[in-house]
């Protein structure tokens, strides 16, 4: 599975943000093995690259990817 993130550069991070990526990730990803493709420009990119960090540490099956 490959899981890509798109955002706004002046995105706001917050907690319920964050609740909610990492609640689909579970939900569509699970066990399954995926990559998560991660940008690097602004802040929605710094904000999927916590996110994907978080979730992956519970999850071996998780590779991070920048494009």
């Amino acid at each position: 599975m490959i899981v890509t993130f798109c955002g706004h550069s002046d995105f706001i991070e917050n907690k319920e943000c964050e609740e909610k990526i990492l609640s689909i990730l579970e939900k569509e990803i699970g066990e399954k093995k995926a990559e998560l493709l991660l940008g690097e420009y602004g802040n929605f990119d710094k904000f999927a690259f916590h996110c994907a960090k978080k979730y992956k540490i519970l999850h071996s099956n998780i590779e991070l990817v920048y494009v």
